[in-house]
């Protein structure tokens, strides 16, 4: 017999972990190998300015991310209109091309303070047994237990899983050699972002801009500082630029920052003279799955395989697939639904209000002054 047990395990304290954990109920244990929650969904400050890893923004439309959005934010969210371009044949045009008023895109919701750290730090408020620093070192399905850091074993009834499907396969050895090998040969993108902050207010009035053309080494630019005015010092910008590495697109890791620099001034976007505050890089070594026409064949015969032992992988990197903020949120409600086969309601401690509390935008005149004056609110949320 394992020496701890819980009825439910979750591998993984990133945005679906922390999602699954807070509509169980009962007993469970969240691990999470790093020393912080959030896996990519998490900030970092550099000089004042705060950059998001995730590089995404919230949307909302579905109800029940909504209701987590406002349960664990409550007044510090608020949304803006989006505004997104691509950049091709030397100039910039509205995203998407058919103008569309209704896409995904065209709304998206955001802490007003301290970035997409406020979520997790709201997630932190109200999810318990959370264990970090806890690397998941053996899964064995026939005992139903998981091995800590090489030493502790944990019994389970259920294990949620979130961690990228390759390193599954190697802490599973009675997976058959088959399906390991299939799964370990499944490559991701690690992604590189360039972070700047500009001695220059308002660089660009756009959310993301899009570099398609291959004379760029980013594929995007997210301006981290249009998503909140409290997210950079005063009367200065901030970009993120996205750079992928993959296997098709070589990219010369000797000098990303200088590469970059040099591209957005190529595109535009920052002038010769601006004085750069904070140049820095920030690694994720998963940053999107790289899809292949043996992808999705490899990933559901694991996954079939791994729910004969009540192990169900979730998340971007645990279902293998490209999600956004919020459906990965939104599957973590869904693999808790589906680990315990009922539908389940948010076990968070917090009152959900009638409504989302004051919702702001900040606006500027065509001299750049930025105010903060409030939009009409989003619809009350329906109650169960």
């Amino acid at each position: 017999m394992a020496k701890d047990y819980f009825p439910t395990v979750i591998i993984g304290a990133g945005p679906t972990g922390l999602s699954a954990a807070y509509y169980l109920p009962g007993d469970y244990l969240l691990v999470e190998r790093d020393d912080h929650a959030g896996g990519i969904c998490r900030s970092a400050v550099r000089d004042g300015f705060l950059f998001d890893y995730a590089r995404d923004t919230l949307r909302g439309r579905d109800p029940h991310v909504r209701r987590m959005l406002v349960d664990l934010l409550g007044d510090n969210l608020h949304f803006q209109q989006s505004k997104i371009e691509i950049y091709a044949n030397g100039a910039y045009s509205p995203y998407p091309f058919d103008g569309a008023p209704d896409g995904p895109d065209t709304r998206f919701l955001y802490p007003l303070h301290g970035g997409m750290q406020a979520l997790v730090d709201g997630f932190e408020q109200v999810v318990r047994n959370v264990r970090l620093g806890n690397r998941v070192t053996k899964i064995d399905v026939r005992r139903r237990s998981v091995t800590i850091n090489g030493t502790e074993e944990i019994g389970y009834e259920r294990l949620i899983s979130t961690m990228p499907l390759p390193e599954l396969a190697q802490v599973t050895p009675a997976m058959p050699r088959a399906a390991r090998e299939a799964i370990g040969g499944l490559q991701a993108r690690p992604v590189s972002c360039v972070i700047l902050g500009i001695d220059r207010r308002n660089v660009t009035r756009k959310h993301r801009i899009y570099y398609p053309e291959p004379g760029f080494i980013m594929e995007s630019v997210f301006v981290q500082g249009n998503t909140s005015p409290y997210v950079l010092p005063e009367g200065t910008s901030s970009l993120t630029l996205e750079i992928y590495h993959a296997p098709h697109k070589p990219v010369a890791a000797a000098d990303l920052i200088g590469q970059g620099l040099a591209d957005t001034r190529k595109a535009g976007l920052l002038r010769s003279d601006d004085t750069i505050l904070v140049a820095d890089v920030l690694t994720l070594a998963y940053g999107a799955v790289l899809d292949t026409p043996e992808t999705a064949q490899a990933v559901a015969a694991a996954h079939d395989w791994l729910r004969q032992y009540d192990i169900y992988p979730a998340g971007r990197f645990g279902a293998w697939a490209n999600l956004t903020l919020d459906a990965a949120l939104l599957a973590g409600r869904r693999v808790a639904e589906a680990a315990l086969g009922r539908e389940l309601a948010p076990a968070g401690v917090a009152a959900v209000p009638e409504a989302p509390a004051p919702i702001t935008r900040p606006v500027g005149d065509a001299a750049g002054t930025a105010d903060h004056v409030p939009v009409a609110p989003l619809p009350e949320l329906p109650r169960h």
